[in-house]
């Protein structure tokens, strides 16, 4: 189950990556244009909001899987040198638990979002790709958070070697 679940993570990596790079290299083309030619592309702007936005979604199950987001660091951190596990795993359960609370509130939001955008097809100004399929992926994305911490809750590995730090994989 880790293996299938750091593959579908680490795709969804990749298409960050290679959003992230699109992105770049499309905005210094775009600045290239206007500083050397007065002409810019309108759509690379757009692009360039979307892939923002899409690789900080894409980067939250990946990190939540690795905890590596939404910690409160100065207390793990502290628990970790006095060596008490069972103060680490209450912060890393009442960490997840509101999580848990404010994905699901984002879950909701985001459904209506992409059902509404859907039945009154709606489109992105210069690009005119379909809001319900932008809504969709992000939607997508706050579900694999849930669906991370789900797995989390139940079968966290919490075995630890000398004070290292405690790995998922």
């Amino acid at each position: 189950m880790r293996k299938t679940i750091s593959a579908v993570l680490g795709a969804v990596c990749v298409v960050a990556a290679i959003l992230l790079l699109s992105a770049t290299f499309l905005s210094a083309y775009n600045v290239a244009g206007r500083v050397l030619f007065s002409a810019s592309l309108t759509w690379i702007e757009e692009f360039s909001c979307y892939a923002a936005g899409f690789i900080m979604f894409f980067m939250m199950p990946y990190l939540e899987y690795n905890d590596r987001h939404l910690s409160i660091a100065f207390l793990e951190e502290s628990f970790k040198a006095k060596g008490n596990l069972v103060g680490r795993k209450i912060i890393f359960y009442i960490r997840g638990a509101i999580t848990v609370f404010a994905f699901c509130i984002l879950a909701r939001a985001g459904y209506h979002t992409f059902t509404r955008n859907f039945a009154i097809d709606a489109k992105s100004p210069t690009m005119e790709l379909p809001y319900g399929i932008l809504y969709l992926i992000l939607f997508v994305c706050i579900i694999l958070v849930l669906f991370v911490w789900a797995f989390h809750f139940f079968l966290k590995d919490w075995s630890q070697k000398g004070g290292e730090e405690i790995e998922f994989d």
